[in-house]
């Protein structure tokens, strides 16, 4: 297996902003993977980088937003602050475990910033109605420190976000209220095949 390389996070940042005419999430490939691999525990630009699974790329999507949008003000703290419904698909046929989450862009402290973390996710499953999620879901608290998806950006200022979903070959460890940072970084190194879908969102 190739290493991976390490990047910068404003390089990042500039690698996720070429694919916007991408019209879809199923467009995504391993480059605007890097801007979503920030390290957990880290501070500065060194980060994990994105890579490229040994099998296509997920699919994911939304019926709500396209990527490379704004993220409709009902799936923030100016409305409902609910989860957007996603779609995804092209799961790798060995996926024990399905691991979601959203993170911030912009790193706070020179670290990931999460504002979602959900596994437990089974292989079966193609997506999430907004603001729900299955029975046998894990999910973790937040770089808020909440247990619940929150997007509530300073007013005034433009923030790229970035769903992620992985493929596991194994099911990760983690109690109700896990450390979503942390734990995405695991699911990160663990994952086989990922998929991507970049929105951004300004409070006025």
């Amino acid at each position: 297996m190739k290493a991976r390389p390490r990047i910068s996070i404003t390089a990042a940042m500039l690698a996720t902003l070429m694919f916007a005419a991408c019209g879809s999430g199923s467009q995504t490939n391993s480059t605007a993977s890097q801007a979503a691999s920030t390290t957990a525990s880290t501070s500065t630009s060194p980060s994990s980088a994105g890579h490229a699974p040994e099998n296509a790329s997920i699919a994911l999507s939304s019926p709500a937003f396209k990527t490379e949008t704004p993220l409709p003000a009902r799936y923030t703290c100016d409305g409902g602050n609910v989860s957007p419904p996603l779609h995804w698909g092209n799961i790798p046929t060995d996926t024990k475990e399905l691991a979601l989450f959203l993170v911030n862009m912009r790193p706070v402290n020179g670290k990931l910033f999460a504002n979602w973390g959900v596994l437990g996710l089974k292989p079966t499953e193609s997506g999430l109605a907004a603001g729900s999620l299955p029975a046998e879901a894990i999910t973790g608290r937040n770089s808020l420190g909440q247990i619940n998806y929150s997007v509530c950006p300073a007013k005034g200022k433009e923030e790229n976000y970035i769903f992620v979903i992985y493929s596991l070959p194994s099911q990760l460890s983690a109690q109700p209220g896990f450390n979503a940072v942390a734990l995405r970084e695991a699911a990160f190194h663990a994952a086989k095949s990922e998929g991507l879908l970049s929105v951004s969102y300004t409070r006025h």
